[in-house]
């Protein structure tokens, strides 16, 4: 399923048009991405946990050349699904 038919499918269900649909997704995004920028893990009940983890600026070598390069931080997001989604996802 793309973008475009999940927002279709949440508009129907939301009895609402696409353009607020797309909003909507939109802002739940947003919500999500700048909670795990701040390292906040973001959970849904039912659904799953979005898991921010930070990497420390570290040194790594190009094994080909052995030259050095400083990489910066960064955030990593992982996702891990409840109970509940995974065995549905197996039920059927």
């Amino acid at each position: 399923m793309d973008n475009r038919s999940l927002i279709s499918k949440v508009a129907k269900r939301t009895q609402s048009d696409v353009k607020t649909a797309g909003a909507m997704a939109d802002a739940l995004t947003r919500i999500i991405a700048d909670s795990n920028a701040a390292l906040d893990n973001v959970a849904i009940p039912g659904f799953g946990t979005f898991i921010a983890l930070k990497n420390d600026e570290h040194i790594e070598t190009d094994p080909k050349n052995g030259q050095r390069t400083l990489m910066p931080p960064s955030v990593t997001v992982t996702f891990r699904s409840a109970v509940k989604l995974r065995k549905a996802a197996t039920s059927r």
